[in-house]
């Protein structure tokens, strides 16, 4: 059963600074430290697909963090777009390669840009991929930092 982890980071929030604007320099240094201290917090859901050793549909709609282990030369089939025209759904998906080198064959992508259809990868090394979908398309890129 997939693992679905929340991570929490900074949103900010309005607060008086825009409704009333400040007075004076000092005024400013409090209101914006009052926002920064008003901050809550969001969080975005990871869906973990554990280890993949078998052809696997990543899954658009599981939210827009995905990471998953690769155990074995795989497919990874792209399923999910969104099926209403002017809509975008996009979401990072981290690749892990486990202690072998390991190929991907991709299905589902329509374009790649940077990397061409990323297929052989390194083994003990991380992946970022941003993959955008609309109603008509199904775009991806290899992200030129690993995570």
């Amino acid at each position: 059963m997939p693992i679905t982890t929340i991570y929490d980071f900074p949103y900010p929030s309005p607060t008086d600074l825009v409704r009333n604007g400040p007075q004076d320099f000092q005024d400013l240094a409090d209101k914006v430290e009052e926002t920064l201290l008003a901050f809550p917090t969001y969080g975005e859901a990871v869906h973990d697909y554990g280890s993949i050793t078998t052809a696997t549909n990543i899954d658009l709609t599981l939210g827009p963090v995905q990471i998953g282990t690769l155990g074995a030369n795989v497919t990874l089939t792209i399923t999910g777009e969104p099926i209403a025209a002017g809509v975008t759904r996009s979401v990072l998906l981290v690749l892990i390669m486990d202690g072998t080198s390991r190929t991907v064959a991709w299905s589902g992508v329509d374009t790649w840009y940077g990397e061409e259809d990323p297929s052989g990868w390194n083994a003990n090394t991380e992946y970022a991929i941003t993959i955008v979908a609309t109603s008509t398309s199904v775009r991806a890129f290899v992200v030129a930092e690993a995570v």
